[in-house]
C-alpha cells in the first residue's frame, strides 16, 4: 500500500503552497518565505491536525465552510500551543477531528448534490439542522482554541478575525431556527458540546 504524497499548504489560506517571486502566497498573499522559520506549513499527513488528511476542504463547497476548516486546520493545527495542548488531551483532538469530518461532510454532501448554485453561495437552506448545529460547535471550537494561553497574537488576532466574520452566518433566522430544531444536536457531539463552553 502507498502512503498518500505529502503535501505542503500555506498556514495561513489552506492553500496548496504556491509562492510567487517575493515569497508570499499566490492565494492569500501572506509572506511565507520570509517568515518559515516562524510560520510551519502543515502537513497533509499530521496526526495532530485538528482536521484530517483526507478532509475536503470544502474549498468549492461554501466559503464559511472552507473558513471554519481552514482556520481550525492550518492557522490552528500548526501552532505549537495547540499541539501541546492536543497532545495532553488525545480524546479531545479526537474529537475535534471528528466534528470537522462531520463539517465537512455536510459540504460536500450540499455541493455534490448540486443544492448550491456556484462556489460562493452561502445558502444555509440546504443544511439540514443537526448539520448548523454541528457548524455552531465547530465555530465554539475555534474561539476555544483561539484563546488558548500563549497563542502568538498574529494566531490569536487572525482566528478571532474568521471567527467574527464566522458569526455573521449565525446572526440570520435560519441558523437560529436550526439550533432549535436541533436541540441538543447529534449524539455523537455530546461529550465535546459538554466540553466546549459557548462561544460569547
Amino acid at each position: 500500500m502507498n502512503a498518500a504524497p505529502v503535501v505542503d499548504v500555506c498556514a495561513y489560506c489552506g492553500a496548496p503552497l504556491d509562492l510567487d517571486e517575493t515569497g508570499a502566497c499566490r492565494w492569500c498573499h501572506a509572506h511565507i518565505r520570509t517568515q518559515r522559520a516562524k510560520i510551519p506549513v502543515l502537513r497533509s499527513g499530521s496526526q495532530a491536525s485538528l482536521v484530517p488528511e483526507d478532509t475536503d476542504d470544502c474549498m468549492s463547497s461554501a466559503p464559511f465552510l472552507f473558513l471554519a476548516l481552514s482556520t481550525l486546520g492550518p492557522l490552528l493545527s500548526t501552532e505549537p500551543v495547540v499541539r501541546e495542548y492536543m497532545q495532553r488531551k488525545p480524546r479531545l483532538l479526537q474529537q475535534i477531528r471528528a466534528l470537522s469530518t462531520a463539517v465537512s461532510a455536510a459540504g460536500v454532501r450540499v455541493r455534490d448534490a448540486g443544492l448550491l448554485k456556484d462556489d460562493f453561495d452561502d445558502n444555509l437552506a440546504v443544511y439540514t439542522p443537526a448539520e448548523i448545529w454541528t457548524f455552531d460547535l465547530a465555530f465554539d471550537v475555534i474561539a476555544m482554541i483561539g484563546a488558548l494561553d500563549g497563542l502568538p497574537g498574529r494566531a490569536r488576532a487572525k482566528a478571532a478575525s474568521d471567527l467574527r466574520t464566522l458569526d455573521q452566518d449565525t446572526r440570520g433566522h435560519t441558523w437560529k431556527h436550526a439550533m432549535k430544531k436541533a436541540g441538543d444536536g447529534p449524539a455523537a457531539f455530546a461529550e465535546l458540546r459538554a466540553t466546549v463552553a459557548h462561544r460569547a
